[in-house]
């Protein structure tokens, strides 16, 4: 029914590194694999995007430590209102920043508490990992969970074809991601 769908995290994760060009492969990767995926909800027989949109993962350095924070709020907000569903790499909801990916050893800052994280201190004030770090109150912590719940508002509905089509502009634009989705008329967002 789903899977990690690895091709919007490399356009996104490109774009938002410098390569705004890259935002056009969105809509690109969208029609391509909604016509080439079986996503026919076996239950119900009618179409339901329900891949893995990401931001991060274990493979790759964060985002947020490559392109800044706020590319990584910018890239939060686009897989919260795209179709499928969000995949927020645990961490990223506080904001952690530690250098390196899984395959060095790092970026797993979740998984325990460690003294190793106070030799990469990632802010003025040490590094976030070092100690009790789950934190409901954090900036990003509730800027998610703002997001989450603008989704279930507007996308509540899953399960309808309607709720996973995109409007996108005919003329495209090379540095700009443009588009509309919602589950009715009246529950559009742009």
């Amino acid at each position: 029914k789903g899977g990690i769908d690895y091709t919007y995290y490399w356009y996104l994760f490109t774009a938002l590194r410098g390569r705004a060009d890259f935002t056009s492969g969105l809509a690109l990767a969208y029609k391509s694999e909604h016509d080439m995926l079986d996503l026919v909800e076996p239950s119900s027989g009618e179409p339901e995007f329900a891949m893995w949109t990401f931001c991060n993962n274990h493979d790759n350095w964060r985002m947020q430590v490559i392109a800044g924070d706020e590319q990584m709020r910018l890239c939060t907000a686009v897989i919260s209102f795209w179709p499928g569903t969000p995949l927020h790499y645990a961490g990223d909801e506080q904001n952690f920043s530690t250098p390196g990916s899984a395959l060095d050893g790092w970026a797993r800052e979740e998984l325990s508490a460690s003294m190793a994280w106070r030799s990469l201190p990632t802010t003025p004030d040490g590094n976030p990992a070092d100690g009790d770090n789950f934190d409901m109150t954090s900036t990003s912590y509730r800027y998610v969970q703002r997001l989450n719940l603008l989704r279930q508002a507007y996308f509540g509905d899953f399960g309808s074809a309607e709720c996973d089509r995109l409007e996108m502009p005919p003329v495209g634009f090379d540095d700009v991601l443009v588009f509309s989705r919602g589950c009715s008329a009246d529950h559009r967002i742009s």
